[in-house]
Parts: C-alpha cells; sequence; structure tokens
C-alpha cells in the first residue's frame, strides 16, 4: 500500500510540474514579452524590435514621467528614427509587425499632462511601424487631448478598442496619416471600438480601410455644433475620408447624438457612409432641412421628437427644401421609432424623392402646423411601413400620404402587422384621405392597406377603415386599441427604447493633424489563451486523481 502511495503522489507532482512548465512556456517564445508593470511597458517601448508579440495582463498602466524618459529621445536620431526630428513622444511604435494584445481589461494611460503643442504632445499612441495590431486595450488620454492613436504606417489593426472620455472634448481621435511617399495606408482595419470623437484618413491619399461595429458617443461633446468660417463642420461623429484617395468599407457604425448637434451639416451630409445608424439620445431640433442623400442608413429616432427651431430657414422660391425630412437619390433608408413634428415652417412631414425601399417604421408624423403639404409624399419612389404610423394632420394638410410615380414609378407597401391612424384636420376628417394618388396611377402601386386598418371610399380613396362594435354598429375609429383619453380616433405609435450615448469630431492639421474627442469606455472580458486552458484541464485532471485517492484511503480506514 506504502509503495502504490508514493507511486501516487509522484504521479500527482508530476501533474502539476507540467502545469508550471506549460505556465512558463505559454509565452517562451523569444519574440513575446509578457507585460504585467507600467515599467515593464516603457522598457518594451524603449527596447522594441520587428516581431514583437506584447502580452500585457489585466490592470492599469501609467505611463509616468519617469517611464517616458526611457525612450524621451527616441525621434532625434535623424536617419536611425525615420527622421521625426522631435522626440518626447508618450507611447511611440516604430518597429514592424509588433501585435500588442491586451488579456482582460487592460487600460493604458498616462498621468503626464502637457499643452496640445507640438506633434509628439498631439498624439497618445503614434504607430510609425507598418503592420501592427493592437487588440484589447482601453486607453485614457491626457486632458488636453487630441489624437488618441495616429497611424503613420501601413496595414494597422485596431480593435477591440476603448478610446475612454476624458472630458467634454472627448476622447481623442483616431488618424490614419499615411507619412509613405505614396501616403498609403495599406489594408487598415478598425474593429469593434468605441470612442467619443471621431475616424480621419483624410490626410492620406490611398489605401483601403474597413470598419466594422465602431461606435462613436458624440452627447455632451464640446464639438458638437461646433463650425468655423474656414472649416465649415469640419469636426464630424464619422468615419471621414476624401473622395477618390482612401477607399472606406464600413458596416455597423453606430453614432449618437443629442441636440447639441447640428444633425443637417454635421451628420447627415453626402458623407455620411453607407451603413451608419445615427440614434439621438433625447428631442433634437433642426435648423434647415434634414436631408439623407447616402444608401443604407438608419435614422433611429429612438423615442425621442425631431422637429425644426425657431431659426428654421428655407430658401427656395417653391419651399422644396422646407420639408422637415428629405431623401434625395437615397435607397435603403430606414425611418424609425420616434416622432416627426413640423410647423408653419414646414411643407411635408417627410419628403421621400427618387429613392427606393424607405422603411417607415413605428412612427407618429404630425403635420398639424405647416404651411401646406402632408406628413409623407412619396415621389418617383418605393415606401414600407412597418409597424404603428400615425398621422396627424391640420387645416392646411392636404392629405395623409401622397403617392406620385413622376417620371417613373411609386409604390407604397403596408408590411404584416403595420396599423395606420390619421386623426385632425377639418371638423369632418372624412374629407382627406389617407393616401392620395397622383399622376400616372397605372405606374403606382399601393399594396397591403387592408392588413395596415386602410379601405378604400366610394370615390376609390384610402381611408381608415370603419370597425363595427360588439352590437353590430360601426364607429369610425381606426381598427386599433385607442389610448386612454383619446377620441377614439387616434392611435399613438410607441416607440422602441434605445441607447444613450456621447462623441465628438476631429480635424487634424498638416502633419500636426488636430483631433479631438470624448470618454467612457466599455469593459472588455477577453477569453483564456489556449495555454490558460490546457493549464485550466490539467489542473482539473490533478484535483480528479487526488479525489480518487483520498476517497480511496478513507474507504479503506472506515473498512
Amino acid at each position: 500500500m506504502k509503495n502504490k502511495t508514493k507511486f501516487l503522489l509522484m504521479f500527482i507532482a508530476s501533474i502539476i510540474l507540467v502545469c508550471i512548465l506549460v505556465q512558463a512556456n505559454v509565452y517562451a517564445d523569444e519574440n513575446t514579452k509578457v507585460i504585467t508593470t507600467a515599467e515593464e511597458l516603457a522598457n518594451a517601448i524603449k527596447d522594441q524590435a520587428n516581431g514583437e508579440t506584447w502580452v500585457i495582463k489585466e490592470g492599469t498602466y501609467t505611463l509616468t514621467q519617469e517611464f517616458l524618459n526611457k525612450y524621451a529621445s527616441w525621434g532625434t536620431n535623424g536617419e536611425e528614427d525615420g527622421k521625426i526630428g522631435q522626440g518626447n513622444w508618450y507611447f511611440p511604435i516604430y518597429a514592424d509587425n509588433i501585435t500588442i494584445k491586451g488579456e482582460g481589461k487592460v487600460v493604458i494611460t498616462s498621468d503626464v499632462e502637457t499643452e496640445n503643442g507640438n506633434w509628439a504632445t498631439q498624439d497618445f499612441i503614434s504607430i510609425w511601424g507598418d503592420n501592427v495590431t493592437i487588440d484589447g486595450i482601453d486607453i485614457k488620454c491626457k486632458e488636453e487631448q487630441n489624437k488618441a492613436i495616429e497611424v503613420m504606417g501601413k496595414n494597422a489593426t485596431l480593435k477591440n478598442i476603448n478610446l475612454q472620455k476624458v472630458n467634454e472634448d472627448g476622447s481623442g481621435s483616431i488618424i490614419f496619416n499615411a507619412l509613405n511617399d505614396d501616403g498609403d495606408i495599406g489594408n487598415a482595419k478598425v474593429e469593434n471600438v468605441t470612442l467619443y470623437s471621431w475616424i480621419s484618413a483624410t490626410y492620406s491619399k490611398k489605401g483601403d480601410l474597413e470598419a466594422k461595429n465602431v461606435t462613436i458617443d458624440f452627447t455632451d461633446n464640446s464639438y458638437a455644433g461646433f463650425s468655423t468660417p474656414q472649416n465649415g463642420y469640419a469636426w464630424r461623429p464619422s468615419i471621414n475620408v476624401n473622395d477618390n484617395a482612401v477607399s472606406l468599407k464600413n458596416s455597423n457604425l453606430k453614432v449618437l447624438v443629442d441636440d447639441k448637434i447640428n444633425l443637417t451639416e454635421q451628420v447627415f451630409m453626402d458623407k455620411l457612409p453607407e451603413n451608419t445608424t445615427v440614434t439621438l439620445t433625447e428631442d433634437v431640433s433642426v435648423d434647415k432641412m434634414l436631408n439623407i442623400s447616402t444608401n443604407n442608413v438608419t435614422l433611429d429616432l429612438n423615442g425621442h421628437t425631431l422637429t425644426p427651431s425657431d431659426e428654421f430657414t428655407s430658401t427656395w422660391e417653391n419651399h422644396n427644401d422646407s420639408h422637415l425630412v428629405q431623401t434625395l437619390n437615397a435607397n435603403n433608408v430606414t425611418i424609425k421609432n420616434g416622432s416627426i413634428v413640423t410647423t408653419e415652417a414646414n411643407k411635408h412631414g417627410v419628403n421621400i424623392y427618387n429613392s427606393n425601399n424607405i422603411v417607415l417604421e413605428n412612427l407618429k408624423i404630425d403635420n398639424t402646423k405647416t404651411m401646406g403639404g402632408a406628413p409623407i409624399v412619396i415621389n418617383g419612389s418605393s415606401a414600407i411601413v412597418k409597424g404603428k404610423l400615425d398621422l396627424t394632420i391640420g387645416e392646411n394638410s392636404w392629405y395623409g400620404i401622397n403617392v406620385d410615380p413622376k417620371e417613373g414609378n411609386a409604390s407604397l407597401s403596408f408590411a404584416n402587422g403595420s396599423k395606420v391612424s390619421m386623426t385632425g384636420g377639418d371638423d369632418d376628417n372624412n374629407n382627406k384621405s389617407v393616401i392620395q394618388l397622383d399622376g400616372n396611377t397605372e405606374n403606382v402601386n399601393v399594396s397591403g392597406t387592408n392588413e395596415a386598418g386602410l379601405a378604400t371610399d366610394e370615390n376609390g380613396n384610402y381611408v381608415v377603415a370603419e370597425v363595427k362594435d360588439d352590437e353590430g354598429g360601426e364607429e369610425n375609429n381606426p381598427a386599433t386599441t385607442p389610448d386612454e383619453g383619446n377620441d377614439g380616433n387616434n392611435t399613438v405609435t410607441t416607440p422602441e427604447e434605445g441607447d444613450n450615448g456621447n462623441n465628438t469630431v476631429v480635424t487634424p492639421e498638416g502633419n500636426n493633424n488636430t483631433a479631438i474627442s470624448g470618454n467612457n469606455a466599455v469593459n472588455e472580458t477577453s477569453n483564456p489563451s489556449t495555454g490558460d486552458n490546457l493549464i485550466i484541464y490539467i489542473t482539473l485532471l490533478a484535483l480528479s486523481i487526488i479525489g480518487m485517492f483520498s476517497a480511496t484511503i478513507i474507504k479503506r480506514k472506515i473498512a
């Protein structure tokens, strides 16, 4: 028995030794550095070499002046440092093929405050090398932040990164400023990144930028609504590129804004990237018509109301720039989850012109006050209504919805489960149709009206369908359940609740790109590495053997 016990204990000790050896060899590659302190991080920056991987363990890493001094001279050594011409960078990455990987919650910051002056003071992380990857890191800039990350090299990958909001100026921006002879960023990627400023590649001349799941929170931001006579609204919460320069492939960009933003000129410009969702975090007013001319974008009112401001202006003689919202030459646009309310300064609530597959989902459009128009006009376009559509018209409103093919075709469809109501207007609302067809009606297609609670009257106009009460009588109420306190003709749309947020914009100047930004970081929980999983499995095996051995001893003692 003693020999067996001795053998088993030796076997268990061997397993534990294997665990220790595995742990020691997970990062045994001579090009891999495991970093656990800010001093080790500073040494890695100072001694960096091509092809290294830095594994940064969970924690907050503060680069103090003592640590910055370790590599303060980099950039001053002429040809050796790429003729940078200045030192004292916060976090320069100048070697090629560097990978920096955070494990767990990793925050990198500095307690050294400098004014936003020469180039080295503008950046927090400056990437000069090619093929650099930063993955799973939170970054918090100094108080007077500018560019959180500036990329001068090619083929950079930034993923699973949170640029924390520092103050009302934001988080610091991400700038691609390729300084090779071609101004080429190569194949750059930004994925799962949250920031409170903006991303810009306007200082680069060529290359491909792929962006996935980027969130820009521009709320409570000093750059929201900010412009200058020289640059206009150059600080945009977006991913900004120049025409015929860097090619942008964007998917699922989310932009959060509040009423401080100039929604028309600072966000919904012709440079808004496709596949972007703009979400309101409170009621927002606009000074000019909100013109949407980009394909594949979503305006999520998020339960809030869009209105014209007291300063709303239009300049065209026919007032066709006085609509509150317009889609122009844009396809696959969605407007959803809230209210659009016009005033006497407006013509139409939503004007859809030469656009296809426009989705109107869970909306209340109030055209009670208007210079003369309609809640919705569809000209030479196709639109789809989803969920509830509550229309309110006034004495100057023409009708609820106008559909006109113009020189082509037009269509309006109501998806399954959609419901339409219309209230307001004259004392007798029945003299104004919910849907009015104009132009060559042979080129107009309207479908799904019955399921949406609409019917045609004796003149062929679409009106809200009459429903019978329990006693067989008739009521003029829509085929929906009115809210308490309404007159029975009103169906109120309940928008979905959405996110809240904050974000900013950036404008670099020359080589000293200028950028400013916002805050708030999302905690990331990383999965265990392959080595960690192996250690867990071996440890569990050892514990199982110990348990079985202990049980055998106890059993024999009892016996």
